[in-house]
């Protein structure tokens, strides 16, 4: 694991997402670190994730913190799509399998300035 849960910390000092970060265990700061490593590396399609390169550096701390809070929901395997709470309520879903990886939107976005600067084009 190349981050660190104190390269975590400093990060999320000014992040939304600050006090739900600080809130957990050590143990599960990490284990949130080592899963999105692994997906922003696979999203990549690289071996490992390249920590001096900023979009992917923050790309982890982005991807572990949208673990923490959607992981259980993602493990299932089906993403709500819409809620109606009206009496009895109903809830629409859209199975997730056929997604290659669940990236979370911050992360998203930071990952696809790296694939900006590797596209080539026709002219």
């Amino acid at each position: 694991m190349v981050f660190s849960v104190s390269e975590a910390e400093e990060y999320f000092q000014l992040h939304l997402k600050y006090e739900i970060w600080q809130a957990l265990p050590e143990a599960k700061k990490m284990a949130a670190l080592n899963m999105a490593e692994q997906d922003v590396a696979a999203y990549l399609d690289q071996y490992e994730v390249d920590a001096s390169e900023q979009f992917q550096y923050a790309a982890v701390f982005e991807q572990a913190i949208f673990l923490v809070e959607n992981y259980d929901r993602l493990a299932s395997g089906q993403l709500i799509v819409a809620e109606k709470v009206d009496g009895v309520g109903s809830r629409s879903y859209q199975h997730i399998a056929s997604r290659p990886l669940h990236i979370a939107p911050r992360a998203l976005l930071l990952l696809e300035r790296v694939n900006d600067f590797c596209r080539l084009s026709r002219g």
